[in-house]
């Protein structure tokens, strides 16, 4: 095949369209988009240095809400960018312990602890998986936790799926004593979304409810009898704190359903119970059962504690109370427990 001449490829070429080409303008195109990427890299160093948080935030939505495995997700992108965070260990280790997994929580609970030595509420999970003695309580943070979680849905799903009669069984264990009682000041222990309230309402010339949960209070606020609000005051506050340092007024009766679940050592908060009360003044309150009549235990699945009653009745009698009735009940569907009445009689 012949090749073509050099004239004929001159030819061509002149015969071909001229491209311009703006060299100084593609430069600055260049130059314009570079300074564009310098100039977003502290806002991307800044959303980076917020990924963790976010992320973070994002679990406890999702723990909040009872969506353990995405919780758990989001935890362990927490701890793959700090590893050094011993409350992203923690909250990975009370997740793991919902869902059962006893080893695994165990386990980021010692991690937890390891960096923060202080860290009570790993500590108390070590202790309810055996690894460490029961403390005096379940920490503050643990109760208020569950409880703002399980606000929401604490009595369209807790209270009929466990079949919980804490409430009723309280108003029918202190009726045979307050039979004809009227106008009397009544403190609600532990009150939360307000259950017992209305049970009690028409015989209280004045009701507070205390609680440690602000989202369980916030229900109790909304709560109604007739057209008149169920309490006529709510604090959120731990019980002890409010039973020794919030003491303008006494109480006629003061109760507590289902609250001992969180208080191991109950001696000091029945005492305080006990000089919050009038001259024969009636404490009602539950707790779950030991089995063998044990004084006192910490369970390993629920982390709850529960009491015996010969424990209780030596609670009573230090803290100056007589015993009215000690009485078997199902506190829900499978946890056996008692229901109690003391009196002060001076």
């Amino acid at each position: 095949m012949k090749k073509p001449s050099d004239d004929t490829r001159k030819k061509k070429r002149a015969s071909m369209p001229t491209i311009d080409v703006d060299f100084e303008a593609g430069w600055k195109f260049v130059r314009d988009w570079a300074k564009g990427v310098i100039a977003m890299i502290p806002e991307v160093r800044e959303k980076l240095k917020d990924l963790p948080a976010v992320n973070f935030q994002l679990a406890m939505d999702h723990r909040r809400a009872g969506q353990l495995t995405d919780a758990i997700l989001r935890l362990r992108m927490v701890l793959r960018m700090q590893p050094g965070n011993a409350e992203a260990w923690y909250q990975l280790g009370a997740c793991q312990f919902d869902m059962g997994f006893r080893e695994e929580a165990l386990t980021s609970f010692r991690k937890a602890v390891a960096l923060k030595p202080d860290h009570t509420e790993a500590h108390f999970f070590m202790a309810t998986l055996g690894a460490e003695d029961a403390p005096m309580t379940v920490p503050h943070a643990v109760v208020r936790f569950h409880f703002d979680g399980l606000a929401e849905r604490y009595e369209s799903e807790f209270v009929p799926q466990e079949q919980y009669r804490g409430h009723e069984l309280m108003r029918e264990s202190l009726a045979p004593y307050m039979e004809g009682e009227m106008n009397v000041d009544i403190l609600d222990l532990g009150c939360g979304t307000g259950l017992c309230g209305p049970l009690f309402r028409d015989s209280a010339a004045f009701l507070r409810g205390v609680d440690i949960s602000e989202r369980m209070l916030e229900f109790a606020k909304a709560r109604q009898v007739g057209d008149r609000k169920t309490y006529d005051s709510l604090l959120r506050m731990p019980l002890e704190e409010y039973l020794t340092k919030e003491t303008e007024r006494n109480y006629d009766v003061i109760l507590a359903a289902a609250v001992f679940n969180y208080v191991g050592h109950i001696a000091p908060i029945v005492r305080a119970v006990a000089t919050r009360l009038k001259p024969m003044g009636l404490f009602g309150f539950s707790v779950e059962k030991t089995p063998n009549g044990a004084p006192l235990m910490l369970m390993p699945v629920t982390g709850h504690y529960r009491h015996g009653e010969a424990y209780l009745r030596q609670v009573a009698d230090e803290a100056g109370l007589a015993v009215l009735s000690i009485t078997d009940i199902m506190l829900t569907r499978d946890t056996p427990g008692l229901q109690c009445v003391f009196k002060k009689q001076r």
